[in-house]
């Protein structure tokens, strides 16, 4: 009787995991259809071309522009800082702020809902299995804290940590609140150096771009192969936090 009713779990788990493997592959597939399908690859690779794509588009730019970050912030991890540059000649640094916004948030809801819907497979597909295991090892008796710093804190992964904090024990209530206050603070930020007049894009300016963005990259690479350090300093500001409740 027990080996039968094993036999009906494993089943259960093969059927219930090949579905879940199916709606990732029918989500994912309309998200990069229209990606690829739009040539948005080749569109949105510089931010001259970001900007005559858009313009090409005329009254739906808008539309476009929120879900080429909605995609970013999903399924395709490339950078935005192009991307918020060139609609910030577009649309000016405060439009452009509020439409990036929009699409990195709901980007974070979709990525967070994988995670809550299918599960830690469905989140190790997207993001990889070494990823996963690092960021919830991170958020292991700490989530919130890990979530709030880790939004807040430049060069770390946010569009990684969405997908990972759906499959921890976070809320949709708290993680949608979060999203939408933080996610906006760094936006805004690029968006008012991304419109050239506190850096100009010209003379000095483009040394100055040059050195932040070779910083970006090699920062950003060194904190992730030095994660376990990051942890550590994750959980010295989470019992700091619970030594001043208590």
């Amino acid at each position: 009787m027990s080996d039968n009713m094993n036999e009906n779990k494993k089943q259960f788990r093969l059927s219930r995991l090949i579905v879940i493997i199916a709606i990732m592959l029918v989500i994912v597939g309309i998200v990069l259809g229209m990606y690829w399908g739009l040539d948005l690859d080749d569109k949105f690779k510089d931010q001259q071309s970001i900007k005559e794509t858009l313009q090409a588009y005329g009254n739906l730019s808008r539309i476009m522009y929120v879900l080429f970050h909605f995609v970013q912030s999903t399924f395709i991890p490339i950078s935005n800082f192009p991307t918020i540059v060139a609609g910030g000649f577009l649309f000016g640094p405060w439009e452009n702020a509020f439409l990036t916004s929009i699409g990195v948030i709901l980007g974070s809801l979709t990525a967070f809902g994988i995670g809550k819907l299918f599960g830690r497979k469905a989140v190790e597909w997207v993001v990889g299995e070494e990823n996963t295991r690092k960021l919830l090892e991170t958020f292991a008796g700490k989530e919130k804290i890990v979530l709030i710093l880790i939004f807040l804190l430049p060069l770390l992964p946010d569009d990684i940590v969405c997908f990972i904090a759906g499959i921890t024990l976070i809320s949709w209530g708290f993680f949608a609140v979060t999203v939408v206050l933080l996610r906006p603070i760094p936006i805004i930020l690029m968006c008012a150096f991304g419109s050239g007049e506190i850096i100009p894009f010209k003379g000095y300016g483009l040394i100055v771009w040059g050195v932040i963005i070779l910083f970006c990259i090699f920062a950003g690479g060194y904190l992730w192969r030095n994660w376990t350090k990051v942890n550590a300093f994750l959980e010295k500001v989470n019992d700091s936090f619970t030594r001043k409740k208590e």
